[in-house]
């Protein structure tokens, strides 16, 4: 397994291309002499293949198993180390605990989304706000202690609470960063119809019932990603997903319980186990297997 560059996110068996998982996977890559990218194709493209198709491409309401997919084209305000504990390596670089009930935040300058609106710490801001009060927000709750979120300048945000709380900078590694003008003119089912982020890949394009695909983003602050496309297909049977990894028709099968992978490991299959807690510190882990091959 590989450590990411950027500790917010997590790979699947080694991939530096499915990110921010958060799961408990069991990985299988296939005879690949890169050990570091086991289901890396030599044309950079990656095939993953899902459980299921994901509800909605809308980080504020859609469930962390979709996060498999956005996470790739949408960051973590606050990225996570190899232990899961917030770490200064992401969007934001530095928080101060100024008194019980207010916190300073720190981000990287000079950023911007892909559609060209500035990802500064206004944006930051409303992002915060957009999670602790927009309808069907799965976070609504842990942010209900917010009493304000704050650009103070460019890279500053200063965030209040009613009352002291120890635990501001776990709660935004699970907030992720989007653009507001965006997410404002497009609702919540324009925005997951195609999403807009930071992140070291851009939404290419979705098929209903079929694909969804994002690509390389060549303009991304950080180390540019391994694979030039990711394409999920999904399959809610397990013994399917099997089947199209052993026909090398996916390069990567996420999901598979333990006999699946076992059979895929007695296949040729290149396989390890690792344990990848959920980054998403204040909600519930799923649990989820993953395999692949070349």
């Amino acid at each position: 397994m590989k450590k990411h560059r950027l500790a917010a996110r997590r790979l699947v068996a080694g991939v530096a291309a499915v990110v921010a998982l958060g799961l408990v996977a069991a990985g299988c890559g296939g005879d690949s002499s890169d050990d570091d990218n086991p289901g890396k194709g030599a044309s950079g493209d990656l095939r993953v293949l899902l459980n299921a198709q994901p509800a909605t491409l809308d980080p504020f309401v859609g469930s962390r198993s979709g996060q498999v997919v956005w996470g790739t084209v949408i960051e973590p305000l606050v990225a996570t180390d190899e232990n899961l504990d917030p770490a200064e390596t992401g969007i934001i670089t530095s928080w101060t605990r100024d008194d019980p009930t207010t916190w300073t935040f720190k981000m990287r300058p000079g950023l911007t989304f892909t559609n060209g609106e500035k990802a500064d710490a206004a944006a930051v801001a409303e992002t915060l706000l957009t999670t602790r009060d927009a309808e069907g927000s799965i976070l609504k709750g842990y942010f209900a202690n917010m009493t304000s979120a704050e650009a103070t300048d460019d890279t500053t945000i200063v965030v209040k609470t009613k009352l002291p709380q120890y635990d501001i900078p776990n709660l935004l590694c699970t907030v992720y960063f989007v653009p507001p003008a965006y997410y404002k003119e497009k609702g919540s089912a324009g925005f997951a119809a195609a999403p807009i982020g930071t992140g070291p890949y851009t939404f290419a394009s979705s098929q209903a019932g079929r694909d969804i695909v994002v690509k390389k983003n060549p303009d991304y602050w950080g180390d540019k990603a391994a694979n030039d496309q990711i394409t999920f297909t999904w399959s809610t049977e397990a013994a399917q997903r099997l089947a199209l990894l052993q026909s090398k028709s996916v390069d990567i099968a996420l999901d598979l319980p333990p006999a699946q992978a076992e059979t895929a490991k007695d296949d040729g299959a290149q396989c390890r186990l690792e344990r990848l807690r959920h980054q998403d510190h204040r909600l519930p882990a799923v649990g989820q297997g993953a395999a692949g091959r070349s």
